[in-house]
């Protein structure tokens, strides 16, 4: 891999590949990988720490009793029984799919090479232009992959589950993290802006949050909406520097500047780093555009109990007798039968995890 790997040059919009012939799976893998794409702000931040699972799916646990007290003793007192399940709650879960391929054909990539002619042929003109071609179309299938990435990721934040049904086999997947109904709050009005209190209502819920979770929000992910209705009230213009509004704090993974669909508000003490996500895609069964967070939407949370998961690939072609690969992601290059076109195809199984269910809190703002 390592060898391959430093052979492939992106520059000037293509790849040059080092050989001829028939790749194995980890150079297009590793092709995906390295082609810089549009950045995704919660693909960045909640998969910070990634874990490769060995199969097709993986056992998860619900954190909820780690506080829990023992009763004081004295000596030659019985030990204290601990019900482990009441501590921990493991679950199984299959691990969701995105996939997708694109068609490489020959006669195309001749026909945007002008007087193609067999001196062209041989001074690489093909090749040249099958290079830039599949640069294209590789940065293409990164894009749909991870933006669908995102997409996941924005329904368990918003949802605190993931819950669909395939449209190809209609079967369900749902992964419920379970998180305690009192964390779905409705009930918060800014709609007045002489009345509003979004600071003192923020702070409240940040100190709810560090009660219940153990540790203090350091991400506070706002939709269009609830930003405007923030900065219009007369609490966030009169009084936002009493509460030592910051600039943006440091969070793993995430360069503010470089990041050009977040709207940074700042930082609020013990509250954490305030944004408003801009993020939109298009939603494939009515074609409208449609945001990541919802308008309406303020997202609690601290970004230490999330990690990112990927289930293993199934590839019944490898040599030995397990059908399994551990990898972020997978691509194959085939050839259609009548040789004339080339196709690669791609696939990951990504899932976000949620190891305490306190520390997700979903506000919709009135």
């Amino acid at each position: 891999m390592a060898e391959i790997m430093n052979n492939i040059q992106i520059s000037g919009g293509k790849i040059d590949l080092p050989n001829p012939g028939r790749l194995p799976w980890t150079f297009y893998a590793g092709i995906i990988e390295n082609i810089p794409i549009e950045s995704y702000f919660l693909s960045k931040t909640f998969s910070v720490n990634e874990v490769l699972h060995p199969f097709d799916r993986a056992t998860y646990q619900i954190v909820k009793g780690k506080r829990m007290l023992l009763p004081l003793g004295v000596y030659n007192d019985p030990n204290v029984r601990l019900d482990a399940n009441a501590i921990v709650e493991e679950k199984q879960v299959v691990f969701p799919q995105i996939a997708a391929q694109v068609d490489e054909n020959m006669e195309d990539i001749i026909s945007r090479i002008p007087m193609f002619t067999d001196a062209d042929l041989s001074k690489g003109s093909f090749e040249e232009e099958f290079n830039k071609s599949l640069a294209r179309k590789m940065a293409l299938l990164k894009d749909a992959l991870t933006r669908t990435q995102e997409y996941l990721i924005a329904q368990v934040i918003t949802t605190g589950k993931l819950d669909f049904v395939s449209p190809f086999s209609n079967r369900r997947l749902v992964v419920d993290f379970e998180i305690p109904s009192d964390q779905f709050i409705n009930n918060i009005d800014w709609s007045n802006p002489s009345t509003a209190t979004p600071i003192t209502d923020l702070i409240n819920l940040a100190r709810k949050f560090m009660k219940r979770a153990g540790k203090k929000p350091n991400l506070v992910i706002m939709g269009a909406e609830a930003l405007d209705k923030l900065e219009k009230s007369a609490q966030w213009n009169n009084e936002r520097n009493i509460y030592n509004l910051k600039e943006m704090g440091y969070l793993q993974g995430i360069d503010w500047n470089l990041v050009e669909d977040v709207e940074t508000v700042g930082n609020i003490r013990n509250v954490g780093n305030v944004i408003a996500y801009h993020g939109t895609y298009e939603d494939p069964a009515t074609g409208t555009t449609k945001p990541y967070i919802p308008d309406d939407a303020i997202i609690l949370t601290n970004t230490s109990f999330w990690s990112m998961h990927y289930g293993a690939v199934k590839y019944y072609r490898q040599p030995d007798s397990n059908p399994y690969i551990k990898t972020k992601i997978f691509v194959t290059e085939e050839v259609t039968e009548d040789k004339k076109s080339k196709v690669y195809k791609a696939e990951t199984h990504p899932l976000p995890f949620l190891e305490n269910p306190y520390g997700l809190w979903i506000i919709q703002v009135q």
